[in-house]
């Protein structure tokens, strides 16, 4: 008897993010195989990181976003804390345009700076 299996095709371009409270789940790991399959795919995509350990950057290289912003900075400006993931948002406006996908990786404590942006922009609404 064959095994039936249920697939759930994703439509691209796509934003496809990894994002977890907790440290060292494989975020990271999941992110670079997602970046892997896009590229054996032949499909564009831009990756984006917010956390403090750039294990992406590590990865991937020079084609990841780092979207943390400097500690020092954000005692004097706190208001940069949501304004650095405006790279992030400028790439998911461009998606359908240019037909490149978006990957974000979220580090366990950008998990709350993340959602109250992804709330503020309306992101689900884009």
């Amino acid at each position: 008897m064959a095994t039936k299996t249920n697939k759930t095709k994703v439509g691209l371009p796509a934003l496809l993010g990894v994002l977890g409270q907790e440290s060292a789940g494989g975020k990271t790991t999941l992110t670079t195989a997602m970046a892997d399959v896009l590229t054996m795919a032949g499909h564009p995509f831009a990756a984006f990181q917010a956390d403090d350990k750039p294990r992406l950057q590590q990865m991937l290289g020079a084609r990841v976003v780092n979207l943390g912003a400097d500690p020092e900075l954000l005692l004097r400006q706190p208001s940069l804390l949501r304004t650095a993931y405006t790279p992030l948002y400028s790439a998911c406006e461009q998606a359908h345009k240019t037909g490149t996908s978006v990957l974000l990786d979220g580090g366990a404590r950008e998990i709350e700076n993340l959602a109250g942006f992804f709330t503020d922009v309306e992101i689900d609404e884009d």
